[in-house]
């Protein structure tokens, strides 16, 4: 098979979580921890803390964003502007982590191509002044031997002892 031939798995699609763990492993040094290990500290889903009683006025429901005592929600990491949407969907599957790694990417990649950019038109504009000058040299050094040619063309005055003498007799 030839390099530029798309293989079987370039064409499947790819899921959230791989493009997560890929972007992690890029980004991060490393993916997080595998979905199936169960972290001992962690509260299953649904149920509280032991000791906390939700009848308490300071208590502070975790999973309602519209608890006035509670954290406000963090706000959304907007997509790199240049995505198209399904890159820009799938960027909002990821996790905030990866979100602001990915953003902070972009940022260097658009620094390094603005500073690329810029370079390049100052090695244009350099290149044509240059181009102009030497331009003008030429023109100068042309115009100098155009001079010098003409000199030599140029007619001169007949010599006045011929008119004096005849030069047929």
């Amino acid at each position: 098979m030839s390099a530029h031939q798309p293989t079987a798995e370039a064409s499947a699609p790819v899921s959230a979580e791989a493009v997560q763990d890929f972007i992690a492993e890029q980004f991060l040094g490393g993916s997080e921890a595998p979905p199936d290990e169960e972290d001992e500290t962690q509260i299953p889903e649904g149920e509280l803390p032991e000791g906390t009683d939700p009848d308490d006025p300071d208590f502070v429901d975790p999973d309602n964003p519209d608890d006035p005592d509670g954290e406000a929600p963090p706000e959304p990491i907007p997509a790199p502007i240049s995505w198209d949407k399904d890159a820009k969907e799938l960027f909002a599957q990821l996790s905030p982590d990866l979100q602001a790694k990915v953003v902070e990417r972009e940022a260097q990649r658009d620094r390094a191509i603005q500073t690329a950019t810029t370079e390049a038109a100052n090695a244009k504009r350099n290149a044509t002044a240059e181009a102009h000058q030497q331009l003008a040299q030429f023109q100068r050094h042309y115009a100098s031997e155009l001079e010098q040619i003409a000199v030599r063309l140029a007619p001169q005055r007949p010599d006045p002892t011929l008119a004096a003498t005849n030069p047929t007799a």
